[in-house]
């Protein structure tokens, strides 16, 4: 796949042709059949992009493979291929050298993957001759993905691979796109939230980073790496950073403002990286600033048991939840505020799920989950209900149970991290066959627990009751819709009032 690389760069489209002959052939042997989407308009983009000659002839070839891979695949490989040339369609008359590069590279590694596999597990990584990542998304293709991608590089200059470092520096420099006003993005070219190209603050912060590491590693290269990481972060005081009460925050996505909390933490790391490879003063001013927003604002993202994702409220998966306290051990050695979160929010992955219970009216249980949570609900009352719930306030319910009795009801949770918990909640009550009469203790306080059942009449039922007060059971005969508040006292069983 070297031509979506150095080669592509280098010496162009005409030197890989010949690659490509038995691409050629092989395209050139498909029956003729009936248009597939985005064939057309992917032709025309390549036919409108400011490319030679040569470097179409290999960008068409390309596309007639894909083309043809659509036609003959069975279905759960076709529909990746189709969706990478729709892509590619979708830039029709937008196509610069950097984006048909991004684009007919992706085309190909989806090509060369579903020719001979199915999908892989959502988020799985596959990387090219040049080390470039393609990044599956379910029911979608697999997509060129800045930020990973420069998090490949970061790990080539960590292990000190200077070859394969400049391999990847050099094919990443290619797919720079060079903004209006000053500064190269590393676009995403799918829509994902927002319509595709989209930059992201944090890719941009991660691509700074990474080329100021790779200039000190690769001299010959050195200079051209060091304006490369110059115009990624030069995008970010520009473009990419909202505010919040705190200071300044990292856009993760340019056409969002969502505060979110991995983001802020990794560029703050990244930029200060950057700033101290480069010797440039205004970002680790930025960095600073950053810096001082993020540890002011943890309390807003730290619920007491999980962390919320971003500032809408979204709990944070468990990878990034993981992700977050890794950062933060990072960043603890400059501020306390970091080292004592860190410290706190890896003790949420081995706490298991808290609950309180309140008042959920007739025959529904309302409970508080203090964390996300798959929530297992057991009652006679009804069919048991497999939930998957954030932290907060819930209420289940079921409907009239049909005979008499006491009903018992047992929730289960599981958190993301697999930590689990069990409670037994007060018991549904159905006291007579009559219409209306079921009952859910719902309640509890100093005297023992509530009943509540429909039209309400008062009793307190003894501890050395055995069997319920006539008067009691001819007041609730006498309505039709029994509604009764039912006091129990510690120790009593008032089980005898379903006879």
């Amino acid at each position: 796949m070297r031509f979506v690389g150095i080669l592509f760069l280098v010496r162009g489209f005409t030197a890989l042709l010949a690659a490509f002959a038995a691409v050629l052939v092989f395209a050139g042997a498909s029956p003729a059949t009936s248009a597939v989407a985005g064939e057309r308009l992917a032709f025309d983009a390549i036919k409108h992009a400011p490319i030679a000659g040569s470097e179409k002839t290999v960008a068409r070839t390309e596309i007639e493979r894909a083309v043809h891979l659509v036609r003959v695949l069975p279905s759960g490989r076709r529909e990746h291929v189709a969706v990478a040339l729709e892509e590619l369609a979708a830039f029709d008359h937008r196509l610069t050298l950097p984006r048909t590069l991004i684009l007919i590279g992706q085309l190909k590694a989806n090509d060369d993957y579903f020719s001979k596999h199915y999908a892989p597990a959502d988020k799985t990584d596959i990387t090219d001759d040049d080390g470039l990542v393609y990044r599956y998304f379910a029911g979608r293709c697999l997509e060129f993905h800045p930020l990973a991608n420069f998090g490949a590089l970061n790990a080539h200059v960590a292990a000190s691979d200077e070859d394969a470092t400049r391999t990847m520096a050099d094919a990443l420099i290619a797919r720079g796109v060079y903004q209006t006003g000053g500064g190269i993005g590393f676009e995403y070219e799918f829509s994902y939230g927002g319509q595709a190209p989209w930059l992201s603050g944090m890719a941009q912060a991660v691509a700074a980073q990474a080329f100021s590491r790779a200039a000190q590693l690769v001299p010959d290269r050195s200079t051209a790496y060091m304006r490369t990481a110059q115009a990624s972060y030069r995008l970010i005081p520009r473009k990419l950073l909202t505010r919040v009460a705190a200071g300044p925050w990292i856009k993760l996505y340019a056409f969002s403002s969502l505060p979110v909390l991995n983001a802020q933490l990794q560029a703050v790391l990244s930029l200060e990286a950057y700033a101290g490879n480069a010797e440039d003063s205004s970002a680790a001013a930025l960095a600073s600033r950053m810096k001082t927003s993020a540890a002011e604002m943890l309390g807003r993202f730290d619920t007491g048991y999980w962390t919320y994702y971003s500032l809408d409220g979204t709990p944070s998966p468990l990878d990034y939840q993981q992700f977050v306290v890794a950062l933060l051990k990072k960043l603890s050695p400059q501020d306390t505020r970091f080292a004592s979160a860190s410290t706190r929010i890896a003790a949420y992955q081995k706490q298991p799920p808290a609950f309180m219970v309140a008042n959920g009216g007739l025959g529904s249980l309302r409970f508080w989950l203090s964390k996300p949570a798959r929530v297992h609900v057991v009652s006679g009352a009804g069919p048991a209900k497999w939930l998957t719930l954030n932290g907060g306030w819930h209420t289940l319910a079921w409907g009239e149970p049909k005979n008499p009795g006491t009903y018992g009801v047992q929730l289960h949770a599981t958190d993301w991290a697999g930590n689990s918990a069990s409670f037994d909640a007060l018991p549904i009550v159905r006291v007579t066959a009559k219409k209306a009469s079921a009952a859910r203790a719902v309640s509890s306080g100093p005297a023992g627990p509530t009943f509540v059942l429909g039209t309400r009449v008062l009793a307190t039922w003894p501890a050395a009751a055995t069997v319920a007060d006539p008067t009691l059971v001819a007041q609730l005969q006498a309505v039709s819709s029994p509604s009764l508040e039912l006091t129990v006292a510690p120790g009593a069983d008032p089980a005898a009032l379903t006879a």
